[in-house]
């Protein structure tokens, strides 16, 4: 006979002591990972709200970011708005003025592209010292004004 012969049998006694005591720790590690479980199912609500409330956030955070940016567009034309109304004064109240210098009889200043100094009569000059029709027609056309 083999070595298991000579050791006794368990005795009903001991194996439900056995049982018993591999129930209670099977147990133990049934409670334990409930409570683990517990607490994960707790962490994972509390990043649900709080991956909510960052959700609203942004859409606060957005809806203010547009609201800011049509708030600058406004302000943007607005700003366009006044310059041109700027420029149109500006140029009225020259008007104005050259008009107020004509009635008190000072001539009219050129403007910048034009030549300063040269009136018709000089004008006419040229245009008769260039002899060539044609140059003479070019001259024409661009001083006529000033003629």
């Amino acid at each position: 006979m083999g070595k298991d012969a000579k050791q006794p049998a368990l005795t009903m006694e001991q194996e439900l002591e056995q049982a018993q005591a591999a129930l209670t720790k099977a147990n133990g590690e049934l409670a334990t990972a409930r409570t683990e479980l517990a607490t994960a199912n707790t962490n994972l609500t509390s990043a649900r709200a709080e991956a909510a409330q960052l959700s609203k956030d942004k859409t606060e955070v957005q809806g203010k970011l547009d609201q800011s940016n049509k708030d600058l567009a406004a302000r943007d034309q607005t700003i366009k708005d006044l310059q041109a109304k700027d420029q149109d004064l500006d140029k009225r109240a020259g008007i104005k003025a050259a008009e107020q210098l004509r009635k008190h009889g000072f001539k009219p200043v050129p403007e910048a592209n034009e030549e300063a100094g040269t009136s018709a009569e000089e004008l006419w000059t040229q245009y008769r010292a260039l002899g060539n029709p044609k140059d003479q027609r070019a001259f024409y056309l661009k001083n006529k004004d000033k003629m």
